[in-house]
């Protein structure tokens, strides 16, 4: 079948942007991704026009959908390269763009430097040794599966590149970490972190959770990530003093559990997981 292959090229941030035009004719099982590698393989590449032009600029890394470097506006939705098929496009004609809330710096490649300082202001990193227990194996595993590419900050509406809120990349990875993390003053500055880059600023829509090309459910990390936050606030509360089984994790305090902010906590246990005294 013969498909058109527009392109959306910018030589550099300074630049005006333009548009090109390629044939492909090919398989519709062929990936977006390889259909990038067969026409930056021509010699010379040519527009539709046949007007010479470079190289196309785009980037990957594995093609097998785990790096996440592949990410670009594909009909206008953000996904990866190597993952969608001609099959998966309506139509003969074919629009790729980058991604448009990150910085250019040519034709399909942008600058995604700001998910990674996010993750570094946030500190999320373990002081210690990581707390690891099989009951939330699964759950650890499936958040790790996260692949930075940006695709579920190109569709969220409150993310913008120059502002504080860091989008869904911050509870997904932030679970990990509040979950193993043994060290208390090291979690609650973590938390207060978590507060401000994100939950202070995430109006749920959960765009991000619909077009994540890892299939992550967004909202369970992040309800699990503020359960591991309330858990590292009780454990600095008086009141709260005993040993306490939560997700997995066991804590322990020197007194009884008692008081009404005990009682509030333990009856709110029900509606976000499973919680046993010890």
């Amino acid at each position: 079948m013969n498909y058109t292959i527009r392109i959306k090229r910018q030589e550099n941030p300074q630049a005006s942007p333009c548009w090109q035009e390629f044939s492909f004719e090919g398989s519709a099982n062929t990936s977006i991704a390889s259909v990038l590698n067969e026409l930056n393989h021509r010699s010379p590449l040519c527009e539709k026009s046949g007007t010479v032009v470079s190289p196309i600029a785009w980037e990957c890394g594995c093609m097998i959908r785990k790096c996440g470097a592949c990410a670009m506006r594909i009909n206008g939705l953000p996904r990866l390269a190597c993952s969608v098929f001609l099959r998966d496009c309506k139509g003969s004609v074919v629009t790729l763009e980058p991604l448009s809330k990150f910085p250019l710096v040519k034709d399909l490649v942008v600058d995604r430097s700001v998910i990674f300082e996010a993750l570094k202001r946030t500190k999320l990193w373990l002081e210690g040794d990581a707390f690891q227990t099989s009951y939330t194996h699964s759950q650890r595993y499936r958040s790790a599966k996260c692949l930075l590419c940006g695709c579920c900050l190109e569709v969220c509406p409150n993310f913008d590149p120059n502002s504080e809120f860091a989008g869904a990349v911050l509870p997904v990875n932030a679970y990990r970490i509040l979950n193993e993390e043994q060290d208390i003053a090291h979690q609650t500055e973590l938390a207060n972190a978590y507060r401000q880059l994100y939950f202070e600023g995430c109006g749920k829509s959960l765009a991000c959770q619909d077009i994540c090309p890892a299939g992550i459910p967004v909202e369970a990390p992040e309800t699990k990530a503020e359960i591991e936050i309330q858990v590292g606030e009780l454990l600095q509360q008086d009141w709260f003093k005993c040993r306490f089984c939560f997700f997995g994790r066991q804590f322990w305090m020197t007194d009884s559990l008692s008081g009404a902010g005990g009682e509030h906590f333990m009856e709110n246990l029900t509606d976000i997981g499973p919680a046993w005294r010890i």
